[in-house]
């Protein structure tokens, strides 16, 4: 009986986080859109300190073609890579304030050769 409600845990946390990785991926996804603009979506934002910067660095590297987009998660941060064709992209921090709210804190440029 407790190995079934285990497997059972261990089901409804792979489906949380699929839900939950979704939902990160379309607020950035909205972003990129955005040229990232959090006031025009709805379930992310941006640190005010950040938001200038950020907006100039996707009015530069995400104008042309949908970028992709790559989600890792550590020590309570996901660490989301959006990189363009060019092989340019940015490294944006992102905290939950719930399964459909988020916030970036942190970014940092694409480095040449870094794993997506």
């Amino acid at each position: 009986m407790l190995a079934f409600f285990l497997a059972g845990l261990v089901i409804y946390d792979w489906v949380l986080g699929e839900s939950r990785s979704r939902e990160l991926r379309e607020a950035v996804r909205c972003l990129v859109q955005k040229n990232g603009d959090s006031s025009l979506c709805p379930r992310i934002s941006v640190d005010p300190m950040l938001q200038p910067s950020i907006q100039s660095k996707f009015d530069l590297k995400f104008n042309q073609a949908e970028p992709m987009i790559s989600i890792h998660q550590q020590d309570g941060i996901f660490e989301v890579q959006i990189q363009s064709l060019q092989n340019t992209g940015l490294v944006l921090g992102i905290t939950s304030r719930s399964t459909t709210d988020y916030q970036v804190v942190s970014w940092r440029e694409f480095e040449q050769g870094e794993e997506s």
